[in-house]
């Protein structure tokens, strides 16, 4: 694919990915949008990387938020939070920000934006990843795929015979789309020791934080702070270790979603007054990555926080209204 077209399409992919792309055609009376991002990029070319989809070119964001300061209205989530809770309208045409995983690239790209345009944002870290001792398994995977010397692989996986064809960057990238919604049909428990079965089929060792490629690294906890005491930018969790939390038994649920509040409370509440709540979000594709146990596991989890998920539309699926944790994005 020519070098123009494939950073078009990742662009689009990304726009599409964080709901920019159906909130473009509407503009909504007394309600908010919700727009979820993950990273951003200065550019698209490093091909260490496999999946960019997660990783918004800067530019485009900045356009984005030139474009919401100027015809929409920016609010906190825990605005949007407040006024469901007491069923209470809101300014017309509000839009929310989030930004899901914590990568670094939200404090060195993403804020100055935020600062320069007045704008809030959320951002939903998961905490083992900002302490550096839990690299995602999706970016393990990438990694695996992008950096092995063979051209070919079989698996098996989920009952299933797949063939990874790795001969091209393309391929490889294909290969990647392909291996992920399997992975994330696993049970939690198996997730782990399949990446770990991966990477030694591949012959290719265990990443390190220190080889990951600049757009995939996690902001610090003092980069966390310091957004944190901006007024422009809120902290909420992510979970601990990002696994699918509906592939988790409930205590694992539990397990995930109280280690990350109770860290980002150790590191962050000092800085805060006595009534700072954490927002807890879980994350969730349709109805598959997001489901009433897990649901009921963070609001009693964290019975005093804002616990909450962001959820793509799905037409077969319609969830009760104004329910607390789960937020249409």
């Amino acid at each position: 694919m020519p070098l123009a077209l494939y950073s078009r399409s990742i662009k689009a992919a990304a726009l599409v990915g964080s709901g920019l792309a159906s909130f473009a055609r509407t503009r909504r009376s007394a309600e908010a949008t919700i727009l979820t991002f993950h990273g951003l990029c200065e550019d698209t070319s490093d091909r260490d990387i496999l999946d960019w989809s997660l990783h918004l070119p800067v530019d485009v964001f900045r356009n984005i938020c030139s474009m919401l300061a100027k015809e929409y209205h920016v609010i906190p989530l825990t605005e949007l939070v407040e006024a469901r809770s007491r069923g209470t309208s809101l300014p017309d045409n509000s839009v929310v920000i989030t930004f899901d995983d914590g990568y670094a690239s939200n404090y060195e790209l993403a804020y100055p934006i935020l600062q320069e345009f007045g704008l809030h944002a959320t951002i939903f870290v998961a905490t083992g990843f900002l302490d550096g001792v839990e690299m995602f398994w999706f970016q393990r995977a990438d990694l695996a795929l992008g950096r092995s010397q063979k051209e070919l692989l079989d698996w098996k996986i989920n009952g299933k015979k797949l063939r990874f064809y790795l001969g091209t960057y393309e391929l490889r990238q294909q290969s990647l789309r392909q291996l992920l919604p399997e992975l994330k049909e696993l049970p939690d428990a198996d997730l782990l020791s399949e990446v770990d079965r991966l990477e030694a089929a591949l012959d290719v060792s265990t990443p390190t934080f220190e080889d990951l490629p600049k757009a995939m690294r996690p902001m610090t906890w003092e980069m966390a702070c310091e957004m944190s005491l901006s007024g422009h930018v809120d902290i909420g969790g992510h979970t601990h270790t990002h696994p699918i939390l509906s592939r988790c038994d409930v205590l694992s649920m539990r397990a995930e979603i109280a280690t990350c509040r109770d860290r980002i409370h150790a590191t962050l509440a000092s800085l805060r007054s006595p009534q700072w709540g954490v927002h807890c979000k879980a994350k969730a594709f349709y109805r598959t990555d997001f489901t009433p146990p897990s649901a009921a596991a963070s609001t009693t989890t964290s019975p005093c926080t804002n616990c909450l998920a962001t959820v793509l539309p799905n037409p077969s699926w319609r969830p009760r209204p104004r329910c607390p944790v789960r937020l249409k994005r």
